[in-house]
C-alpha cells in the first residue's frame, strides 16, 4: 500500500474478498510491477517522446477510453448470479 496508488490497493482489497488471495496473487504482482515499470520508463526518457510526439499521447488516450467503455459495457451486461 506504500507504493501504488490508491484505486490499486482498493482494486486487490475487493479482488482478495471475492476470489481469495491465491486468486488474486496475479494481480497484485501486476500492480508491483506494472506501477514502478512505468515510472522507471518515464524517467528513463518515456515523457521526452510524448512531447516531441504529442500524437502518441493522444492516440494512447483514445485506446485507453475505448477500452474502459468495453469493460463498462461488458460489466454491464454480465449475468448477475446471487
Amino acid at each position: 500500500m506504500l507504493f501504488t496508488p490508491g484505486p490499486n490497493n482498493v482494486m486487490l482489497m475487493t479482488s482478495g474478498l471475492n476470489f481469495g488471495v491465491n486468486k488474486s496473487l496475479p494481480h497484485l504482482f501486476g500492480v508491483c510491477l506494472g506501477f514502478p515499470s512505468m515510472v522507471v520508463m518515464i524517467g528513463l526518457g518515456l515523457g521526452v517522446i510524448f512531447e516531441q510526439y504529442p500524437i502518441i499521447h493522444d492516440v494512447i488516450k483514445v485506446l485507453g477510453i475505448v477500452y474502459l467503455i468495453y469493460l463498462a459495457w461488458q460489466i454491464a451486461h454480465t449475468k448477475k448470479r446471487l
